[in-house]
């Protein structure tokens, strides 16, 4: 069993913890790393099970992050021992006792150890303090997922939690209970001595439900310290820009079957732009980089097919917060080409290498996903095959054909790469007529190469203005916080402008790892405005602006913006992609919720301090 220990490293980030959950579990399923058990305290975040409701979802401060585990709403935070046994089981699977061997583990060590007596509830899972006369409290929360055979998520253990959080929430969706601490209960215990006390629990309880260990050198050493940088992996279909955020710790195998995106600092030696972006700390994040989660019907149906088909996009899989928003307008991500990109951008979380594969059925079972989704509006991206004589072009205009051919009324939308000039991979590209050709600048001339040493500035732009020679809709991202000035920003719009770009994303800079590179400003909701305002005055036909904006983010809403303001008439088929909610991570609605939300979060500090 491999234990990996966070907890020294302090409050980190649930959805970069929930990435290297995942890399760590498709890690095991493959016999690629040992059994592992992860140990950490998270920043405060809600969480959101496949059983959550809409009405119990919270309007708060805090992250609402939607994950892929069974049970309700919960909260996640300091003073919380989190642990996540990542195993793979015996046949046949026994969820049951899984979760009953867990919860065996935290009841005997709270009253072997702390002196606590607790006990489990009929239909209720988890560990709870009961006591007569008084409402049952649950003090440790249980939320599994078992797949592949293997499990992933876990236990939440409340040692001196600030309850006060879960007054927003309906705890796990019972409405007729309440919350415990160990402190609460008169315990005075560090999370690392709660930790130290409870693994070795764990794992003996776990032991006649695993498979045999299939790696070698199966031993449990003493809980440690991970102290060495690992950043979560990309698995599967899912991906996101290089803003996405990405940080975790342990010490890890390499993964050969799906590698990382880039083999982790213990092995291999640094490059020298990694090592100099090291040495300057992970930035706090400002109170607007935050998002609350608003759960419609159209969700709902989206969630219950990913979940029920086992199917896979971006959005889900790198827990992007505009998913509840995007799915909503029934539009999603797919990542296609493979996990392994020929290039390296400073900003980006894929792994660089040489590709292993190239699947050429990959286009339909993507048209496939869009259909069994029943998708309005599809965004198709990839990473860069240099490898290929045609950069993989082929690909990407077989996916667009695939996805119309199966689902005329859905919208197609190819980020591409720069296909390395290539005329010919372009006109590939183009003659598949998706709705959009979407290519990113992502920053400005000056800091060019770079950010994106192996793109060209003048290439980049040369591409959109084939695009939009060539009768297409053209769209294009640029990210801010990276080292560019105002004027550098609005200069680089103009670039945009000057080659007919019809659509333009602005985004803050979120970075993945500390081995990536440093945030160099924080860019205020106001200035996004500002920039907003001033892409329409410079002529764009669509432009969407925001702290957590993307540039697949509310893709169909803004190509159909485009549309109407070039006066181009929207085909029938296509008309409903119009329609829609306001864009909750444009910057204006940005700072009206947070003006709307200052007394809450005014209170929630005082409850804290």
């Amino acid at each position: 069993m491999r234990l990996c220990n966070l907890l020294s490293e302090g409050p980190k980030d649930f959805a970069e913890v929930l990435q290297f959950q995942r890399d760590t579990h498709d890690q095991v399923h493959r016999s690629q790393q040992h059994d592992t058990i992860i140990s950490v305290e998270h920043e405060p975040t809600f969480t959101t099970g496949v059983r959550t409701k809409p009405e119990h979802i919270p309007e708060t401060v805090a992250p609402v992050v939607p994950v892929d585990r069974g049970g309700s709403v919960t909260y996640h935070g300091p003073g919380q021992l989190v642990v996540y046994p990542i195993v793979q089981l015996q046949p046949p699977k026994d969820v049951i006792a899984l979760t009953r061997a867990l919860e065996q583990a935290v009841i005997d060590m709270l009253a072997e150890d702390y002196g606590i007596e607790s006990t489990r509830v009929d239909d209720r899972s988890g560990v709870w303090i009961v006591r007569p006369g008084e409402q049952d409290r649950k003090i440790c929360a249980i939320g599994l997922r078992v797949a592949r055979d293997t499990t992933m998520h876990g236990i939440a253990l409340n040692v001196t939690t600030d309850l006060s959080w879960f007054d927003q929430i309906v705890p796990c969706g019972i409405d007729d209970a309440s919350v415990a601490s160990m402190a609460q209960l008169g315990v005075d215990a560090s999370l690392e001595a709660v930790n130290a006390r409870l693994i070795p629990r764990i794992d003996a309880l776990l032991q006649p439900l695993r498979k045999p260990e299939r790696v070698a050198d199966d031993t449990l050493p003493a809980v440690r310290d991970a102290s060495a940088s690992v950043r979560p992996q990309r698995t599967g279909t899912a991906a996101a820009t290089g803003t996405e955020r990405g940080t975790a710790r342990a010490t890890a195998l390499p993964a050969s079957g799906r590698p990382p995106r880039r083999p982790e600092p213990e092995t291999r030696k640094l490059l020298r732009i990694e090592a100099a972006n090291a040495q300057v700390p992970i930035e706090q994040k400002p109170e607007w980089i935050r998002t609350t989660a608003v759960a419609g019907k159209e969700y709902q149906d989206m969630r219950g097919l990913v979940q029920g088909k086992s199917l896979h996009t971006v959005c889900e899989e790198a827990g992007c917060p505009n998913i509840y928003e995007c799915w909503e307008d029934r539009e999603a991500t797919f990542l296609i080409g493979g996990d392994q990109c020929t290039r390296r951008c400073d900003f980006c979380m894929i792994a660089t290498g040489k590709p292993t594969s190239y699947d050429r059925d990959e286009p339909r079972r993507v048209a496939e996903s869009v259909r069994e989704l029943q998708l309005r509006y599809a965004t198709v991206t990839g990473v860069a095959r240099d490898d290929l004589p045609d950069g993989a072009a082929w690909l990407y205009a077989e996916t667009c054909r695939q996805i119309h051919a199966l689902n005329p009324d859905t919208g197609v939308e190819l980020l591409v790469d720069d296909f390395r000039g290539s005329a010919s991979a372009f006109d590939e590209v183009y003659a598949a007529a998706p709705e959009v050709f979407a290519h990113n600048l992502e920053t400005v001339p000056r800091i060019f190469k770079q950010i994106r040493p192996a793109f060209r500035y003048d290439r980049s732009l040369d591409a959109l203005r084939r695009a939009s020679e060539a009768g297409l809709v053209t769209k294009s991202n640029l990210i801010l916080g990276m080292g560019e000035t105002r004027e550098e920003i609005e200069s680089a719009m103009r670039d945009l402008v000057d080659a007919k770009v019809d659509i333009l994303t602005l985004t803050q800079y979120l970075r993945p790892s500390k081995l990536h590179h440093p945030i160099d400003r924080w860019v205020k909701p106001e200035e996004f405005v500002e920039l907003r305002d001033l892409g329409e005055q410079l002529g764009f036909a669509a432009v969407m602006a925001g702290p957590l904006v993307r540039s697949s983010y509310r893709a169909g809403k803004l190509w159909a913006q485009a549309m109407r303001a070039k006066g181009r008439e929207l085909p029938e088929h296509l008309a409903h992609l119009a329609t829609g909610a306001p864009a909750r991570q444009e910057a204006s609605s940005v700072l009206a919720r947070m003006q709307q939300l200052a007394p809450t979060a005014s209170a929630t500090i005082a409850q804290t301090t």
